[in-house]
Formats: C-alpha cells, structure tokens, sequence
C-alpha cells in the first residue's frame, strides 16, 4: 500500500492527527460514521452499512496500518484511529442510535481502550497492523456485551 493511502487510511482522512487525545477523537469520527449510516431509512439498511463499514475497515486498516508503522518506522503509533472508529463501531452494531447508547458505549469503550485489562492489552502485542486492530476489536466486544446487558436491565 503507498504511504499515503495508507497515513490517509489509517489516520482516518487526518482525524488521528488532531493534536489532543486523537484516540478520543477518533473514537468520536466512528460516532460521526454512526450517526451518518443512522440518517439512512430503514433499520435493516442501516445494519448491513454498519456491517459492510466492518467488513471493509477491519482487513483494510489492518494493511494500512501495517503499512504505516512501516513507513513512518513507529510501532502502534497515536495518530493511527482507524482502530478506535472500528472499535466505536462495534461497540455501538446494531444499536439504536440514542444519547444513552452514545455516552455509555463512549465511555465503555474509551475505558477498555486506555486501560486495556486482560486479555485486550495481550492482543496489542502482536506484531504489525493485527496488533493495532486487535485490542480495539475486543475492547469493542467487550463495550458492547456490557452496553447490552446495561440497556437490557435499564429497560425493564
């Protein structure tokens, strides 16, 4: 993949070179990618763009940010938030796009991406692009089991 292709990918269209907490901001463009695919009609088109969105961005930003570290020689380097918007993605797949799901999935997700507990910060040490994606996959896993679990106790 050429180096720029892959900065553009991988830092999200430049959203992961924001001088403050870029992770964060990332996290926020995959809310904005969200909100997009929810002005679409019909919830059944809206899930299979949410779908299609993960089935293109997972294997892509692990070449592009593969790519980048080699590059620009930097091993998981903040810049690359192609991870957090797939992250936030999965946190929020197949939610209602509500205020509750946004904050609660934010938070949820924000706080396994930083703090990472066993087995989510295993998974950063494996090597290349793999390595960059795969702690912010289960990070988004992990959000949206507790988010779910949440809304189903809330909405009782």
């Amino acid at each position: 993949m050429k180096k720029n292709l892959s900065k553009s990918i991988a830092t999200f269209a430049g959203v992961g070179l924001f001088p403050i907490a870029p992770g964060t901001v990332g996290s926020i463009a995959g809310i904005g990618v969200l909100w997009a695919i929810s002005l679409v009609p019909y919830d059944y088109y809206q899930i299979l763009l949410q779908l299609l969105f993960l089935i293109v961005f997972i294997p892509i930003g692990v070449i592009a940010s593969s790519a980048y570290e080699k590059y620009f020689g930097k091993i998981d380097p903040g810049e690359v938030v192609v991870d957090e918007v797939v992250g936030m993605m999965i946190t929020l797949f197949a939610l209602p796009f509500s205020l509750f799901n946004i904050i609660v999935g934010f938070i949820l997700f924000r706080f396994f991406d930083i703090v990472k507990p066993f087995p989510i910060g295993k998974l950063q040490k494996i090597k290349g692009g793999w390595g960059v994606m795969a702690d912010d996959i289960a990070a988004g896993i992990v959000s949206t089991i507790i988010l779910r679990i949440l809304i189903t106790f809330i909405a009782k």
